[in-house]
């Protein structure tokens, strides 16, 4: 089963997010402190991860640390941000899949991971 990290500092958001992976029947774990997470992703090296994009740099650190474990993770990036151009560009230099203005619309959110996950399999033959 596909592992997917769900992390922000908005615990509600995170848990909506989760719900809708869930329905989809992936193993999804939920951080909202930045530590545990990291901690989790080393040990899991998850396949995915939903990262809640914020001014200060935190989700930019928390990409850095999943790519490094994971290189091949896939990863959507939301915000309630405005992003400007040059933020957007260094999140996707970094390795970001998908880049979203809250708030993402349930069936999007769905299609993506679905892509994602479909994609994985037929390049792994499974």
């Amino acid at each position: 089963m596909a592992s997917i990290l769900v992390w922000g500092d908005e615990f509600d958001a995170c848990m909506l997010a989760k719900r809708v992976l869930d329905t989809l029947h992936y193993s999804v774990v939920v951080f909202t402190d930045y530590s545990e997470a990291i901690r989790w992703v080393q040990r899991a090296q998850p396949e995915m991860a939903v990262l809640d994009s914020k001014k200060d740099g935190v989700a930019m650190m928390m990409l850095e640390a999943l790519k490094k474990f994971n290189p091949d993770a896939h990863v959507l990036i939301t915000t309630t941000d405005s992003p400007s151009s040059e933020h957007v560009k260094k999140i996707k230099a970094l390795g970001a899949d998908v880049f979203f203005s809250r708030p993402i619309e349930i069936d999007e959110l769905e299609k993506r991971a679905q892509r994602i996950f479909s994609q994985k399999k037929s390049s792994t033959g499974r």
